[in-house]
């Protein structure tokens, strides 16, 4: 996580893709001075776009040469505008997923800021973090008003249209938490809940992987877990660990089955069909992921079996 709110001009990064886009497809990276070169704005507004880019993690190295990732390269073949890239780093952001999350629940701009100051340590301005996240709801034409009561129904999660609001549920769920799942596993659990109205399969295989990298990235990152493939490796794995409970670890099995029968395998090995999935079983499985991720965090930093 970043430890500064960059804000740079959207026109200015977008251009800044395209270029990286272009020479990325050709094999040939940029450097930040070739950069400077071909985009033609103010060297302070160019500069700030390159450290966006470069902090939010869509761009690699390669001596000293910089390259559009791989799936940025593949979205924006499939004719995805580059303004989307823009948009779905900008709805990761967890500083601005928790100043909407409290402007949502009835907080000013001043008392959202200074929550999220304290919480995150930042040292930042508050106006000048509000003239940020201002611009940054502007650009995604979102209205941050609506709710997400704490008693969140079926009802309520099928309603979630965008992704913002689809993070700002993460959070609710998560509350005090949410500061320990990595953008990985936040990344795919507003994926699943997004792809509830779109293809439920989907959204089986996008909660199912959240529960993976939340068990590698987040929950045992101190353990060697490349030789494991999937859930069910993973938590036979960490069976052996009295650190992590085995009714947890045998429950998450049970979801990664669940999840082979969304789109992360084919046909039914033995019964040789598919599986179809309804949509009130993507829902179940998605509320049941939140609660075992949960219930581990819970015994992690507070050692409480609360399920």
């Amino acid at each position: 996580m970043i430890n500064k709110i960059i804000d740079p001009s959207i026109n200015v990064t977008i251009a800044i893709i395209e270029l990286l886009f272009e020479c990325t497809t050709r094999k040939k990276g940029c450097t930040v001075e070739q950069i400077l070169e071909h985009v033609h704005k103010t060297k302070i507004y160019v500069l700030s776009a390159i450290k966006f880019i470069i902090d939010n993690d869509i761009v690699e190295f390669e001596k000293d040469a910089l390259y559009l990732k791989e799936k940025y390269i593949t979205n924006i073949k499939s004719g995805n505008a580059i303004e989307g890239i823009i948009k779905e780093v900008i709805t990761a952001n967890k500083y601005f997923i928790e100043y909407t999350y409290f402007l949502s629940k009835g907080k000013t701009k001043d008392e959202g800021v200074e929550l999220v100051k304290a919480i995150y340590g930042l040292n930042q301005n508050s106006d000048k973090i509000i003239r940020i996240f201002d611009r940054w709801i502007s650009f995604l034409n979102i209205d941050i008003r609506a709710t997400v009561d704490k008693n969140i129904t079926i009802n309520r999660l099928e309603n979630i249209d965008n992704k913002l609001n689809a993070m700002k549920f993460i959070k609710d769920e998560f509350d005090i938490y949410f500061k320990e799942l990595s953008n990985d596993v936040t990344q795919d659990l507003s994926d699943a809940i997004i792809n509830l109205d779109v293809d439920v399969k989907e959204s089986v295989n996008d909660a199912g992987r959240a529960l993976e990298d939340f068990l590698r990235i987040d929950l045992a990152s101190h353990i060697d877990l490349s030789k494991c493939s999937g859930i069910v490796q993973i938590c036979n794995y960490l069976n052996k660990y009295p650190e992590f409970p085995t009714k947890l670890n045998n429950i998450s099995t049970s979801l990664g089955n669940i999840r082979s029968m969304g789109k992360a395998h084919g046909t039914d090995a033995k019964l040789k069909q598919r599986w179809k999935i309804k949509k009130i079983t993507a829902l179940s499985y998605l509320l049941l992921i939140f609660a075992v991720i949960k219930s581990y965090l819970e015994y992690k930093i507070n050692g409480k079996l609360i399920f």
